[in-house]
C-alpha cells in the first residue's frame, strides 16, 4: 500500500514541476535556468553521496573510471539534460504547461520504439497496436494552438515549439537506455544522475554565455523568488521523481510504472486549470484517452505474457 501511495506522490510531484518550470522563465532565460538548476541539483546529489558514504559504484569510484563509462556519462548529460531540458524550457515560453505535460505522456512509447530498434525487443501485434494508438495520441494535442504559437509558422498544424518539444521528449526517452547501461556496470542511480546533471548544467551555462557574452554572472530578476522556484523544481523533479522512480523500479516492472504515468497528465490538468488558469481543450481529452488506451494495451500484453 505504501508503494502505491508513493507512485501517486511521484507523478503528482512531476506534474507540478511543469507549471513551476514555466514560472521560472519569468526570471531568466531557458539555458540559464537549466544551468543553474542542474548544477545545483548535481552538486547536491553528489555531496549527499559523499556525506552519506553510500557509494555503490564499481571499485568505489565516485565518477566513471574508464573512457567507455565516461563517454556513456557524457551521452547521458547531453541527451538526458542538455538536449532534453534546454529545448523543453525554450518551448515552454510559447506552450502551456498542460500541453507539455500531455505530450510528455508519450515517453513510454518512444522508449518502446528504442527498445525495438536498439535492443531488438520483439513486439507482438498487441504491442504494435499499443504503440500506434499511443503515438497517434499526440496528434489531437498538437492540433490545439496557444497564443504564443501563433508567432510561428506551422507545418501540418505543428508549430516550431511543438517540434522542438517532441525532439526533447525523444532525447529524454533515449537517455534512459544510457542510464541503464551505466547502472548495469555497477554505478548507482544517484551518482549517475548527480554527475550527469552537473555536466549537463555546465553545458547549459556554456550555451547561455556563448550566446550572451556580455551578460552578468547572475542575469536574474528577483533572485530570491527565482531561487525559491528553482529549489522547488529540484526537489520535485531532480530529487523526488528521478530517485523515487529508480527505487520503485526495484518493486514494480518498468512496464507497470510506465502505465501509471497516465497519472501525470491528470495531475497536470488539475494544477494547470485550477491554480494556473490554463484552458483545457476537448482535443486534450481525446489525446489523453488515446494515450491511456495505448498504455493499457501495452501493460495488458506484458501482464498476459507473465501469466503465460
Amino acid at each position: 500500500m505504501i508503494s502505491e501511495i508513493l507512485i501517486i506522490f511521484m507523478w503528482a510531484s512531476l506534474a507540478l514541476s511543469f507549471p513551476l518550470a514555466k514560472l521560472s522563465l519569468g526570471y531568466a532565460s531557458p539555458a540559464y535556468v537549466i544551468g543553474f538548476r542542474m548544477v545545483l541539483a548535481g552538486l547536491g546529489l553528489l555531496l549527499f553521496q559523499v556525506v552519506s558514504g553510500h557509494f555503490q559504484e564499481k571499485k568505489g569510484a565516485i565518477l566513471p573510471n574508464n573512457r567507455k563509462d565516461w563517454w556513456a556519462l557524457l551521452r547521458i548529460a547531453l541527451f538526458n539534460v542538455y538536449f532534453a531540458f534546454v529545448p523543453e524550457f525554450w518551448a515552454l515560453q510559447y506552450l502551456g504547461s498542460l500541453k507539455v505535460t500531455l505530450l510528455y505522456a508519450s515517453c513510454p512509447f518512444w522508449s518502446a520504439l528504442f527498445s525495438y530498434f536498439l535492443e531488438s525487443e520483439k513486439l507482438c501485434k498487441t504491442k504494435k497496436l499499443a504503440l500506434t494508438v499511443g503515438l497517434l495520441g499526440v496528434v489531437p494535442t498538437l492540433l490545439t494552438n496557444s497564443a504564443g504559437e501563433f508567432t510561428f509558422k506551422t507545418l501540418f498544424s505543428v508549430s516550431l515549439p511543438e517540434l522542438v518539444l517532441l525532439g526533447a521528449i525523444i532525447s529524454a526517452s533515449y537517455a534512459w537506455f544510457e542510464v541503464k547501461t551505466l547502472s548495469a556496470r555497477g554505478y548507482s542511480i544517484l551518482s549517475v544522475n548527480g554527475a550527469s546533471m552537473l555536466l549537463g548544467g555546465l553545458f547549459s551555462f556554456l550555451h547561455y554565455f556563448a550566446f550572451n557574452p556580455t551578460s552578468p554572472i547572475l542575469p536574474v530578476d528577483n533572485f530570491w523568488s527565482f531561487l525559491g522556484i528553482v529549489s522547488a523544481l529540484i526537489i520535485l523533479s531532480n530529487v523526488i521523481f528521478y530517485n523515487l522512480y529508480g527505487w520503485l523500479l526495484h518493486r514494480f516492472s518498468f512496464t507497470f510504472l510506465s502505465f501509471t504515468g497516465f497519472l501525470c497528465p491528470i495531475f497536470g490538468t488539475i494544477y494547470g486549470v485550477t491554480f494556473f488558469g490554463e484552458h483545457f481543450y476537448w482535443l486534450y481529452l481525446v489525446g489523453f484517452l488515446m494515450t491511456f488506451a495505448g498504455l493499457w494495451l501495452f501493460y495488458r500484453s506484458e501482464h498476459n505474457k507473465v501469466l503465460n
